[in-house]
């Protein structure tokens, strides 16, 4: 490199070497961690799917309500349909 007459040349600090010892104490406690994460994974996903089934179970219920409805007062479902209509052409 060229450096003028005015220009200051600061070396830069050596490079140090990691401490091997630091970083084998780290994957150790991150190993150690990992199989737990993944019970409390598996566990969040089982939750999840649970909730899923329920939300499922629910919505056939109400479907299947819906269709009661629908079969034994079938002018409420066509007032609920104009209400909709109505509600859709207001916005």
């Amino acid at each position: 490199m060229n450096y003028n007459e005015n220009s200051v040349y600061v070396k830069p600090p050596a490079m140090r070497p990691m401490d091997l010892y630091s970083i084998k104490s780290q994957i150790e406690t991150i190993s150690k961690l990992v199989p737990d994460a993944l019970v409390n994974l598996g566990q969040v996903g089982n939750d999840h799917a649970m909730r899923l089934d329920e939300l499922r179970n629910d919505l056939e219920d109400m479907r299947s309500l819906i269709m009661w409805i629908g079969e034994v007062h079938p002018d409420v479902i066509k007032q609920h349909l104009a209400l909709h209509a109505i509600e859709r052409a207001g916005r």
